[in-house]
């Protein structure tokens, strides 16, 4: 786990968001922030692990821009219910413990793709969108953008569970992006 973290007060703000938003206060989550400023740290890393221990047998699943990011999220998300200072009584299945797909002791389960690839199958009460655009160049192509918004209302809002929640954080490149049209 990491050591060398600094709070900071958007920190706080995002955690105090998320913290609304497992107690279904409101369902959906939009966290906008530049590069580097612990969207992935607060949600992806450390937001889904507690929200597995708080609901060891719900379902997550992790989507970023491509499967190599969100595999890397879903791995420190993994490598935090597997620390020993995680405080929550559920760990890691042994022999369901790949970045792609692992499971908790309790039946939960974290599924992580890249955005635009095939969630068939898979449901979840926790979803977290992490950077579902690369950066500039993808922002800038109109058919990357219709791609991500086909993506997102065909696939992700479909396999949201009842009762489930969603976040979605990212750079804002293009004010015609998933977010923006959201919001619109």
């Amino acid at each position: 786990l990491r050591t060398d973290y600094l709070p900071s007060a958007h920190g706080a703000l995002i955690c105090e968001q998320l913290e609304a938003l497992e107690a279904r206060q409101f369902d959906r989550l939009i966290i906008m922030a530049p590069p580097s400023h612990g969207k992935t740290l607060h949600v992806s890393e450390r937001f889904v692990p507690w929200y597995l221990g708080r609901n060891p047998g719900h379902n997550a699943i992790m989507a970023s821009y491509g499967s190599g990011l969100a595999e890397t999220n879903s791995r420190a998300a993994r490598d935090v219910v597997l620390s020993e200072r995680f405080p929550f009584g559920v760990g890691v299945r042994p022999e369901v413990a790949s970045n792609e797909w692992w499971q908790t002791t309790e039946g939960g389960n974290v599924y992580a793709m890249g955005v635009g690839g095939s969630i068939t199958g898979r449901h979840a009460d926790c979803m977290v969108i992490d950077d579902p655009l690369k950066g500039r160049k993808e922002a800038d192509s109109q058919t990357i953008r219709d791609d991500v918004w086909k993506w997102y209302g065909e696939m992700a809002n479909t396999r949201l569970l009842p009762g489930g929640i969603q976040v979605i954080m990212l750079t804002r490149w293009h004010e015609d992006d998933v977010v923006g049209r959201v919001l619109a």
